[in-house]
């Protein structure tokens, strides 16, 4: 039976009530800690006043409040959340108070919280209460949760209390875990107690994932459990997968291996790739590749450099350059116009110049400007100017009237105003009068309704 049954408080509905209400309509006469009061207090004694430092400060206290009233007085706990008005202070102070109540006498805790009426705060409170019960007796709590929640409430209770129970008994919180059905929700609460277990004993985690029977929930807790590992100890993880490269689910171990390395040593992920057996190496190098440019594209790119030519590295390439660009767009061209990863394509260093010209075209109009080599400039403005002629055509016309070679020029720059007239035809006509002077390019250049 369970330990939390939906019973009729009425002796102490009476006084939970009041509480409640009052709670839930909170007198104005009680202040509470909040960021003027501490800023005008810091202007009074000549301090400096730092935000962040007074909100880390303020939830410290909440917090610290919130536990001791649960273990002193729950009823006055309950008291003190009605003059506590700041939601986030409220808030702060009743998931510790929940949380700290129910690691004692979790049926009063909750027979408090179901007079709350329901919205965040009480979902907030609920999964601090089922984290709280967890530490008491997870068993129970889990029990009840399934019992007696239903969705999105349930979930988040799982996913509380298997956090909770992992720090005790990972083993025993994995087991309850894998018996429940399939969920997204058990997914996140089975990453919760592998990392926890992780952090515990790592090859004991191992063990009790190996063991499982032969099953689809089997192969996601590997997957699980290499990327958890691989976060914490990414050589003594990859070593692990090595000795299951043979399983049909490897490939999917060594990509959750990469996004966890990746961020700790690359250079070692690299390495330990070339002693892959073929069929997960090109895999892997792909993993890492996507991983690592989305942690440092720039070193990304040096190490894409040292490939073997081939599809593999022309993906990646092109996968960098969307990356790259997208948040460095002056180095992405940069290394783009000079790897010599990239002479023998113009694809990776187009894709650049369009992401930058969509970006911010002005700031690639001057870093075009201030190049020296006269070859790649021709190169670089023809680009960005077939980009921005859609959109921005009047920079796409300069540009396009830079360039230096002639029959380039002329191509580039009739195609940019053909587009600017579509959009403003007045100023397109008018640059066209002030910047050509040769009578065949302006009578080219002259719309045909024109004399």
């Amino acid at each position: 039976m369970s330990i939390i049954r939906f019973l009729s408080i009425f002796a102490t509905g009476l006084m939970v009530g009041g509480m409640i209400a009052a709670w839930l309509l909170p007198t104005p006469q009680v202040q509470p800690i909040s960021a003027r009061s501490a800023r005008e207090q810091s202007h009074q004694t000549g301090e400096s006043w730092d935000p962040k430092l007074h909100k880390n400060h303020a939830n410290s206290q909440w917090r610290a409040m919130g536990i001791r009233m649960a273990e002193q007085s729950p009823n006055k706990g309950l008291e003190k959340a009605a003059g506590i008005l700041q939601l986030d202070d409220r808030r702060e102070f009743l998931e510790n108070f929940f949380r700290q109540w129910a690691s004692k006498d979790p049926q009063a805790a909750y027979e408090a919280l179901a007079t709350m009426r329901p919205g965040s705060l009480k979902t907030d409170c609920l999964r601090a209460l089922c984290s709280g019960w967890a530490q008491l007796d997870p068993s129970t709590a889990a029990t009840w949760a399934k019992e007696n929640l239903r969705g999105m409430e349930q979930s988040q209770a799982q996913i509380a209390i298997a956090t909770e129970w992992a720090k005790a008994d990972p083993s025993q919180a994995a087991a309850w875990l894998m018996a429940e059905p399939d969920s997204s929700s058990r997914q996140t609460a089975l990453s919760q107690v592998l990392q926890n277990w992780v952090d515990q004993d790592a090859t004991a985690a191992a063990e009790w994932v190996e063991q499982m029977p032969p099953s689809p929930q089997r192969e996601a807790a590997m997957v699980q459990l290499a990327f958890e590992w691989s976060q914490q100890n990414p050589t003594q993880a990859s070593e692990w997968i090595r000795l299951n490269s043979h399983t049909s689910y490897a490939g999917d171990m060594v990509s959750a291996l990469m996004q966890g390395w990746v961020v700790d040593d690359p250079n070692a992920a690299a390495a330990w790739i070339e002693q892959l057996p073929a069929h997960l190496k090109e895999e892997a190098l792909q993993g890492l590749a996507g991983s690592w440019t989305s942690e440092n594209p720039a070193a990304a790119a040096q190490w894409l450099e040292r490939l073997p030519e081939g599809s593999m590295r022309d993906q990646s390439i092109d996968s960098l350059m969307n990356v790259w660009a997208s948040t460095d767009p002056s180095a992405a061209v940069t290394w783009a116009l000079a790897s010599p990863a990239t002479e023998k394509q113009s694809q990776p260093l187009d894709q650049a110049i369009r992401i930058w010209a969509e970006k911010e075209p002005e700031k690639l109009q001057q870093w075009v400007d201030a190049q020296q080599d006269q070859q790649a400039l021709d190169y670089l403005r023809r680009t960005a100017a077939e980009t921005l002629a859609e959109k921005n055509p009047a920079i796409a016309t300069n540009m396009a009237f830079a360039i230096k070679d002639r029959q380039t020029q002329e191509d580039v720059l009739l195609e940019s105003i053909e587009k600017w007239r579509e959009i403003d035809a007045a100023q397109a006509n008018d640059w066209v009068k002030k910047n050509i002077q040769d009578p065949e390019w302006l009578n080219r250049l002259t719309p045909p309704d024109q004399p």
